[in-house]
């Protein structure tokens, strides 16, 4: 499962065949046709309530990251605002599956301002969590830049409650930019 995040994950998993995908996102909808739109309360609480209906075993989250550049004071502020909420709705759902035995992961640039935030600085320091940092192009990550491919630069940070996720990113990019 994934929260806020165009489904990425959820379509390789599909291919792979795996079942219970699913992603809470504004480009998806609910089963009543609504946008997932989590800046909502009715939609956080909805989304609340499938999970624990569905007990995804690993939900991956991605925070939204607005780009700021064209945006008044103001509507740089309001966005900020609505990405801090939209964080603290995705580690609680975190904390949930740690509390009920099941698995998160989540992805961000390494210095997005998100990691600096007292809710997930509380998930890191977790004695289940285990932080990395990931040189995606070292890794071989690649992303559709236009017309043209290109390695991505900035590395990146995943804070996962999976041993195994742990794992398998430390073999796939062994002496490759995971620390």
């Amino acid at each position: 499962a994934e929260v806020y995040s165009p489904p990425k994950i959820v379509v390789k998993a599909k291919e792979l065949r795996m079942k219970g995908v699913w992603s809470l996102d504004f480009t998806g909808k609910d089963s009543r046709g609504r946008k997932w739109d989590l800046s909502k309360q009715s939609m956080r609480r909805r989304a609340i309530e499938l999970i624990k209906r569905i007990k995804p075993l690993l939900i991956v989250g991605s925070p939204m990251h607005p780009d700021c550049t064209n945006m008044t004071e103001v509507e740089r502020l309001q966005k900020s605002k609505e990405a801090r909420r939209h964080l603290r709705f995705c580690t609680k759902v975190y904390r949930r599956q740690v509390e009920s035995g099941r698995y998160y992961l989540h992805k961000h640039p390494e210095s997005a301002r998100p990691w600096r935030e007292p809710c997930m600085k509380e998930l890191a320091g977790r004695e289940q969590s285990m932080l990395m940092k990931v040189d995606q192009g070292r890794c071989g990550q690649w992303v559709e830049n236009k017309a043209e491919k290109a390695r991505r630069e900035e590395p990146i940070r995943l804070l996962t409650n999976s041993p195994c996720i742990a794992e398998e990113l430390k073999m796939a990019c062994k002496d490759k930019g995971v620390h």
